[in-house]
């Protein structure tokens, strides 16, 4: 069977979990994967799928004749999706692209916007797949038929454990290091996490950071001055992450409250290594960690910072969360269950016939405003408003509109904000009209 995969582009997490998922799939099933990135591939990818003789192309959004080639050949079409303006870009030209078997796995929970579930999304799949049972929960699920229901299901998204070095079984070095590795956007990132470090960093211990610099939180690192126990090593290859989790007895990992993760990468590698995870108590993390069993979960920045010093006191608590930890991750996150999962899946849709997709029919010249739009269904008829020069805003809705486009997610460069969609659609003049008006009265975009 020839299966297609198609992601917008290939970062950190998902990007990991794309990679070996490919990699263990060629080694050990009998499929045929091939792999079409719409921007571009970050060069470990390239160099991961080129070692195992995986075929890749890259920079693929707007070659039509090349996708379409590739979906006429495929037997199953696998969209690796989450709210990005290239999967929505890709999801609207399937209709010239031919008849296809199309799934969906979903790499966002869909709780909160702009990382909410699209009903059009789930519609134009044959089958739509949550990477978490939390995603159950999203509110934009409500409406639902009962047929489009039924394409519902989740397969846990894992990156394994396969492709690791050799993970040793003894304690770690003293003095204790703690680690942060990921993202560092407080799009995902706690705000209070320099004042954890901060804390922390009076301590006898070591804590590295690590993760591609992002501006505000440097700035807020070096406003604190801290101690030269406290390192940042910005963005690290995987080499390098496995030398930082191979040396570290302790992850701190404070997300913002409605952060984007579904089931954290960086949560299943820790474990792995026999690191102890202290995080908050988000759905993600509730899920994912039993507390006092293999991690801790805190209440709050106080309750992180104390738990955080009584496992560095406590070092009987330490071992026993530790060794408790390393057997959980081995025992679920592995690339077999993933692979065993996914064949059923694949059968499942070759009894299906091929069929032509139409995802959502809009004037092309304003496609990245209205993929936008979707990402933020709560607000979508109040920045109509302030695209039609006809209108007049009040201050009520004005206000609004403010509270929402000031949060973190809508500032950032990228999360599916409108900064990123810009990025791709830099000609749309709604799109362009909209930024504009909004930064006529909020000053952090």
């Amino acid at each position: 069977m020839n299966i297609l995969h198609i992601t917008p582009h290939l970062g950190g997490g998902v990007g990991t979990v794309v990679t070996n998922m490919l990699r263990y799939f060629n080694a050990n099933s009998t499929h045929n994967n091939t792999l079409i990135c719409l921007d571009k591939l970050r060069s470990e990818s390239k160099h991961f799928l080129s070692q195992d003789g995986l075929l890749f192309i890259e920079n693929a959004s707007s070659d039509i004749l090349l996708l379409k080639k590739y979906i006429n050949d495929s037997d199953v079409v696998l969209l690796h999706w989450w709210n990005h303006p290239l999967s929505g870009k890709f999801l609207y030209d399937l209709q010239k692209l031919g008849p296809c078997r199309l799934a969906l796995w979903c790499h966002i929970s869909g709780l909160t916007e702009p990382n909410n579930l699209i009903e059009a999304a789930i519609k134009i799949s044959d089958k739509f797949i949550f990477t978490t049972p939390l995603s159950y929960g999203a509110k934009s699920l409500r409406g639902l038929s009962s047929l489009q229901r039924s394409k519902l299901s989740w397969i846990w998204s894992t990156r394994g454990i396969d492709y690791f070095p050799a993970i040793p079984s003894d304690i770690k070095e003293e003095p204790l290091r703690l680690l942060y590795f990921g993202n560092l956007d407080y799009a995902k990132l706690s705000f209070t996490f320099p004042q954890i470090i901060k804390e922390l960093g009076k301590d006898a211990v070591f804590i590295d950071i690590a993760g591609p610099p992002v501006d505000k939180f440097i700035d807020d690192l070096k406003s604190l001055n801290l101690q030269s126990n406290v390192v940042y090593h910005g963005f690290v290859t995987e080499a390098r992450k496995h030398e930082l989790l191979n040396s570290a007895s302790i992850f701190i990992y404070p997300l913002a409250p409605n952060h984007y993760g579904t089931c954290d990468q960086a949560i299943q590698e820790a474990m792995a290594y026999g690191l102890v995870p202290v995080v908050y108590s988000n759905p993600m993390e509730a899920y994912m960690i039993a507390h006092e069993e293999n991690g801790i979960i805190a209440s709050s920045r106080y309750d992180f910072i104390k738990s955080t010093r009584n496992l560095i006191e406590n070092k009987h608590d330490l071992r026993r969360l530790s060794k408790s930890a390393k057997i959980f991750s081995h025992q679920y996150y592995n690339l077999s269950s993933l692979r065993d999962q996914w064949d059923h899946v694949f059968q499942s849709l070759s009894n299906l016939k091929k069929s032509s997709k139409v995802f959502i029919e809009v004037d092309p010249g304003s496609l990245g405003y209205q993929l936008f739009k979707l990402t933020v269904p709560s607000i979508s008829s109040q920045i109509d408003l302030l695209v039609d020069s006809s209108s007049t805003i009040d201050t009520c809705i004005q206000s609004s509109i403010r509270n929402y486009f000031s949060s973190t997610l809508q500032t950032s460069p990228s999360k599916s904000s409108i900064n990123q969609f810009l990025q791709y659609f830099p000609q749309d003049r709604k799109l362009r009209l909209l930024k504009n008006q909004l930064q006529t009265f909020i000053s952090c975009l």
